[in-house]
């Protein structure tokens, strides 16, 4: 070396083998700081150790242990090792209750988001080397606890209690894929579809800087991404690897939950899929079937089960047993009222169904039971290129004596025809089965016990909004009133099974429209009230001034919109102040026809006696003795 400062201009190079060892080389209570344009805060390794024992020039293997503190929670301690001369590197690390909060801005330059929580944990051993892609070896055990990501609304979008994955060995030179445990816990998604045929998920997510072109001005994220570097090393491993053998010994799914929703039709659907589990048997290529069994909850109250059998190999050819009990049809509704043209008001669905797809053929057999289906009258407002069918009366017709419906649906064809779609033909069968009811009637008998009908003895319903009883609501109250003054002893209880949250967007409907036709002062006159309700949803101006009053609901039915434009507390306060008039508006005409005030209570139901009619206004009558 010259020294500093010399004068004197430098010699031959010496090119001669120059020995060197350093040893124990060691790093105490270190700190590195990590900043970066996209973090709101520097990131710190803190408590940093790091020791090499020994770096010779006579071995070209370095090993270095090193552990440290996060400062935004967690910690990591491991190894690495470097050998210059088989050009292998390995990896054996520990990462302990690290928090995913930092990661935020990296998923932000991904999609639209506004909070990441959680945690993860990774036991980590890995061999490769950086010229022979097949040297890889891979043994890892990830965890993930309390993740939670919410979209810019706050919402959540995904959310996960605890997954755990032990990857037991993953080998490129002979092809081999084994995995001991996939166990996921508490996972949660939320799924939404608009009227412009975009959903949440589209609507939030950016492109990559691979997905577009040069030209193109969207926002990209960036190639130094973490998330993007990860997706680009996973897509090099399964481009490099191709399992010939997998195993995996145990996979769980277990407390699951899907919530969707669903803006197309005219009424938002929305629906919860909770206590969802999928278990597995033991899966081997060199097994003939791998056996999966699911359940779920269907919205509260309905069962789903299921058993899969599936060729490990193709996953082409299965056997599926599918099973649903106690499926609420009302919380169908709406999609019933938009591509049906009728709204459901009760009826309980339970099916079974078997299905097996051998040689590129599917055979499936589907048994459906509808009890106390009911269907009422048509809606003017629906899907316009629907065909309308009288299902009122075809359902009527379609009940046996005891009041069930029993179908059955046969579905076969070559899946690999592009012309073979399953759900055609299942409408097909729907459609003929209530066109042949339709075209040969026949004569339904209700049963009357002392001139009195049964159906009239059950419950009363309302139309929305509605808080007198006319003439229809007369004739159920009347002869409810002739079997409690027959019967003095007997009380009845009216327990109320008004949907609040219906009721709540038709007052917000109704009242929206009113203020576009009426200003402020609202609709004065019964001509005016008929004006408002003969208005579409759907009608131009009405759209045109909910873009002016809300524009940033687009995209949202317009009864969610207008909810927004009332404010919903306004909007729930009229409800319960016309569900309070309503009650009283029967009660008194019950003591009108002299039945006793102790008699008549009106009383919040539970979850056995509403069941499945809870949906339009009105009460069910559940009678006990009189105090």
């Amino acid at each position: 070396m010259i020294e500093l400062g010399g004068d004197e201009q430098p010699g031959p190079i010496d090119t001669s083998v120059t020995r060197f060892d350093l040893e124990d080389m060691q790093v105490t209570n270190g700190q590195v700081d990590y900043d970066s344009d996209l973090l709101k805060a520097p990131v710190s390794a803190q408590a940093l150790n790091v020791l090499c024992s020994r770096i010779s020039s006579g071995s070209a293997r370095m090993e270095f242990d090193l552990g440290f503190r996060l400062s935004t929670g967690g910690t990591v301690d491991g190894a690495f090792t470097i050998d210059t001369e088989q050009e292998r590197y390995g990896i054996d690390a520990v990462l302990k209750a690290v928090s995913l909060a930092p990661t935020l801005p990296y998923v932000q330059d991904l999609m639209d988001c506004s909070e990441l929580v959680g945690t993860v944990d990774l036991d980590l051993d890995l061999s490769d080397s950086w010229s022979d892609t097949s040297a890889l070896a891979l043994r890892a055990i990830l965890g993930l606890h309390d993740l939670e990501l919410k979209d810019l609304n706050a919402q959540r979008l995904v959310g996960l209690k605890n997954t755990r994955v032990v990857l037991d060995t993953l080998t490129a030179r002979d092809s081999r894929f084994e995995l001991r445990t996939v166990a996921i816990e508490g996972a949660y998604a939320r799924y939404e579809m608009f009227k412009d045929s975009t959903d949440n998920w589209s609507r939030s997510m950016k492109a990559s800087s691979t997905d577009l072109g040069a030209d193109s001005t969207a926002a990209v994220a960036s190639e130094s991404n973490v998330f993007v570097l990860l997706a680009d090393y996973i897509s090099m491993l399964a481009k490099e690897f191709i399992a010939n053998e997998y195993t995996a010994d145990s996979l769980s799914f277990v407390g699951g939950a899907v919530d969707f929703t669903d803006h197309t039709p005219g009424q938002p659907f929305h629906y919860t899929i909770t206590e969802l589990d999928i278990l597995s048997t033991r899966v081997n290529t060199a097994d003939s079937a791998a056996k999966l069994t699911c359940s779920a909850l269907l919205n509260g109250l309905g069962r789903f089960d299921g058993a899969l059998s599936i060729d490990p190999k193709t996953f082409k050819e299965f056997t599926a047993q599918l099973g649903v009990e106690q499926l609420v049809v009302r919380d169908l509704d709406p999609y019933m009222q938009w591509y049906a043209a009728h709204p459901v008001e009760d009826g309980v669905l339970a099916y079974t169904g078997t299905t097996v797809v051998h040689a590129g053929h599917i055979d499936s057999k589907n048994d459906i039971r509808i009890d106390r289906m009911r269907v009422g009258k048509k809606v003017e407002e629906h899907a316009a290129d629907i065909t309308v069918l009288p299902l009122r009366l075809g359902v009527s017709l379609l009940k046996d004596r005891h009041g069930v419906i029993a179908l059955d649906l046969p579905v076969s064809g070559d899946i690999n025809d592009p012309e073979f779609k399953p759900w055609p033909i299942i409408w097909k069968v729907l459609k003929n089965l209530l066109t042949k009811a339709v075209s040969a009637p026949v004569n339904l008998v209700a049963r009357a016990v002392d001139g009195v009908d049964p159906a009239e003895l059950e419950s009363v319903r309302f139309t929305h909004m509605q808080v007198s009883p006319d003439k229809s609501q007369r004739r159920s109250l009347d002869q409810l009133a002739q079997v409690l003054q027959a019967k003095p002893e007997i009380g009845v209880a009216l327990v109320p099974l008004v949907d609040e949250r219906t009721e709540m967007q038709r007052i917000a409907l109704f009242n929206s429209k009113a203020r576009m036709l009426f200003g402020d002062a609202g609709p004065r006159t019964a001509l005016d009230s008929l004006q408002v309700e003969n208005t579409s949803s759907s009608d131009s101006s009405f759209v045109r001034f909910l873009n002016e009053r809300t524009p940033s609901t687009k995209g949202l039915s317009e009864t969610e919109r207008s909810l927004v434009l009332l404010g919903n507390d306004v909007v729930k306060m009229q409800c319960t102040a016309m569900e309070r008039a309503r009650q009283d508006g029967v009660v008194k005409y019950l003591l009108s026809k002299g039945i006793p005030a102790l008699n008549v209570t009106v009383r919040q139901g539970t979850v056995e006696e509403i069941g499945t009619l809870k949906g339009t206004p009105g009460y069910r009558y559940i009678y006990d003795a009189a105090p």
